[in-house]
């Protein structure tokens, strides 16, 4: 289950300078550090939303669920934006400024993105659930 944001996936949606130089997988030793830590900081915000979605009760629609996915794991986000950021921070000026403008504009619409994302996680999982 690999959600659309998250910091590295929201980095290379916005292409551009900064996705034309980097890698579509980057190896972990040839990573910068703050590459790695991207990725670590998207991998524990994935696992955060990963793991509540089979815990919203099924009498919670799908969209509080989502609400409450996305609250309970905005210490996640912010750290992956974050992240995010201080890469975006290392870049030569006429990237920086390019990937910083992109970021914000990501960030901004993000939260109604990830809910409905989430929602349908969660209506997925319910309907699997079902099925079995």
């Amino acid at each position: 289950m690999k959600m659309k944001y998250g910091p590295v996936p929201i980095l290379f949606v916005l292409s551009g300078a900064v996705a034309a130089h980097a890698p579509a997988r980057i190896e972990p030793e040839s990573m910068h550090p703050l590459q790695a830590k991207m990725e670590r900081d998207d991998a524990a915000f994935t696992r955060c939303i990963a793991a509540a979605v089979p815990r919203i009760e099924n009498g919670v629609s799908p969209e509080a669920g989502a609400e409450s996915i996305v609250r309970g794991c905005d210490r996640e986000w912010r750290a992956a934006v974050q992240s995010t950021e201080a890469w975006i921070a290392t870049l030569p000026e006429a990237q920086r400024t390019q990937a910083a403008a992109l970021l914000q504009s990501e960030v901004a619409n993000a939260p109604v993105e990830m809910k409905a994302e989430i929602a349908a996680m969660i209506r997925r999982h319910r309907e699997d659930a079902a099925a079995r």
